[in-house]
């Protein structure tokens, strides 16, 4: 692999033995923003990183081969949603395969508790939380999450 830098910016990796099993990518180039902020990197399939005003991702947009349909490519757009001082609300992933509907999920950031929501409605049953309870000495629980 061949790694060409600007100053601290990685702009393109290059695969010359062309190794199925090495680095996956066309030896496109990554783009920056003013900021030094990743806006693509098309080898990993990220078309287009948005950033806020805090220099936050606020948006991604990414294409990835169809896992059940060989040569169709599939694609994915992840939002966060941030409070004013930078700390995660939400975040929302919505992926549209080759063939079929856009699928939605949601998932909000509140208070050191995470809570999952897909758009067939309430909360994401198989994402589990599990809790733990420890008896101490004198008879009290302690509870981890």
């Amino acid at each position: 692999l061949e790694y060409k830098y600007t100053g601290n910016r990685l702009n393109q990796v290059i695969e010359s033995a062309m190794n199925d099993t090495g680095y996956e990518g066309g030896n496109n180039m990554i783009d920056y923003d003013v900021n030094g902020n990743m806006t693509s990197m098309k080898d990993k399939g990220i078309n287009s990183i948005v950033y806020n005003h805090l220099n936050l991702p606020n948006a991604f947009a990414m294409n990835y081969p169809d896992p059940i349909i060989v040569g169709q490519r599939s694609s994915a757009n992840v939002g966060y949603l941030y409070r004013a001082d930078g700390t995660k609300l939400r975040k929302t992933y919505s992926t549209r395969p080759a063939r079929g509907n856009i699928r939605t999920s949601m998932t909000d950031y509140l208070d050191g508790f995470q809570y999952s929501y897909r758009e067939a409605g309430g909360i994401c049953l198989t994402c589990r939380t599990e809790y733990a309870f420890e008896e101490q000495a004198y008879g009290n629980i302690s509870t981890a999450f």
